[in-house]
């Protein structure tokens, strides 16, 4: 993949068109964004232990999703996990500590796959588009309190009355 794309500038403009069962999006975007979207996902999907926490998000895949958007589909995901690991008697994490930890973890592996990128091409397309799938996860543990906040109202409707109780 990274060879296909070694002749194309980061900052082209491109039409990327991303097709799955459910639907087509067609995006006009810079190369590198484009090659970002299509890493994340194969990386997601590529076996990685570091990065298979991310297998849900790619098979409920969002394509050029905004940042409110990975936020919510993150946590949302993370949560998820969370009620796996209560209904199998393990401890539970609210807090979202361990997603903030994933995040880290991520961008350990975006530094050593960029570094490695850079020693096998000569354009820079590839090692920008880890660049942006990178400063995603950085910026993930301080967007994700923000749009919480910003979400919580939204869910107001759960805290006015128990789930549980009949209307």
């Amino acid at each position: 993949m990274v060879e296909r794309f070694e002749d194309i500038l980061s900052y082209e403009e491109v039409e990327v068109e991303v097709e799955t069962g459910e639907r087509t999006i067609t995006k006009t975007a810079s190369a590198q964004q484009g090659l970002s979207a299509l890493m994340g996902l194969i990386m997601a999907t590529s076996g990685c232990p570091y990065i298979a926490y991310f297998k849900p998000m790619a098979r409920f895949h969002l394509p050029f999703a905004n940042e409110e958007e990975t936020v919510y589909r993150a946590v949302s995901m993370y949560l998820l996990s969370q009620y796996f690991a209560n209904e199998d008697g393990e401890d539970v994490d609210f807090a979202l500590e361990g997603l903030e930890r994933i995040y880290k973890d991520i961008q350990e592996l975006n530094r050593a796959m960029a570094s490695r990128l850079r020693e096998a091409i000569t354009h820079d397309v590839a090692v920008n588009a880890i660049v942006v799938l990178d400063f995603f996860a950085q910026s993930m543990p301080f967007a994700i309190e923000d749009h919480l906040e910003q979400l919580q109202p939204m869910f107001q409707a759960y805290a006015d009355r128990n789930p549980k109780q009949a209307p």
